[in-house]
């Protein structure tokens, strides 16, 4: 059954569902994410039954990868992302990115993507679309394009976002 989450875009197969709620700047938002997830969706996943069930059995690429790369295509990093991350990491001490992803999964992909952004360039964001979706590795992707390994891009995303805070 469908269940809808206003102010959230829901994506099936290569349709999207977007709730109005009288914002039009929400619903830019919502609709440049929800075309971003139907493109990665059919990048990825293929966009008949046959090749989304085949790809999806053949690829190990997670469900931050997708949702936080949509946010961040949808949404430009800005305060309120930065304040509700900044309020996350104050109140607990995560150990990891896993840890961060597991309570809060669009935010920390959405914030994994503005590092590799900020930290690597626009142009690494698109070389590992590229890789990942030739080689159906998210690893081996981080590791070529990157030269280090997806763990630790990851670590370094929590020492970057625990660094700038702790200077405010």
């Amino acid at each position: 059954a469908f269940t809808s989450t206003a102010g959230q875009t829901k994506i099936i197969g290569n349709k999207m569902f977007i709730y109005f709620n009288g914002n039009h700047k929400d619903l830019h938002r919502q609709v440049r994410e929800g075309i971003a997830g139907v493109f990665l969706n059919s990048l990825y996943f293929g966009t008949n039954l046959q090749d989304m069930v085949k790809n999806a059995v053949s690829s190990d690429i997670p469900e931050w990868f997708i949702a936080g790369l949509s946010a961040f295509i949808g949404e430009s990093w800005n305060n309120d992302l930065d304040e509700y991350m900044r309020g996350k990491l104050g109140k607990k001490r995560y150990r990891d990115f896993n840890d961060f992803l597991y309570e809060n999964p669009k935010v920390a992909g959405h914030s994994f993507w503005n590092f590799i952004n900020q930290q690597y360039g626009s142009s690494s964001i698109s070389n590992l679309l590229y890789l990942t979706r030739i080689n159906r590795n998210l690893e081996s992707a981080f590791l070529y394009i990157m030269g280090e390994p997806l763990k630790q891009i990851k670590g370094q995303w929590l020492q970057h976002y625990q660094t700038r805070y702790a200077l405010d």
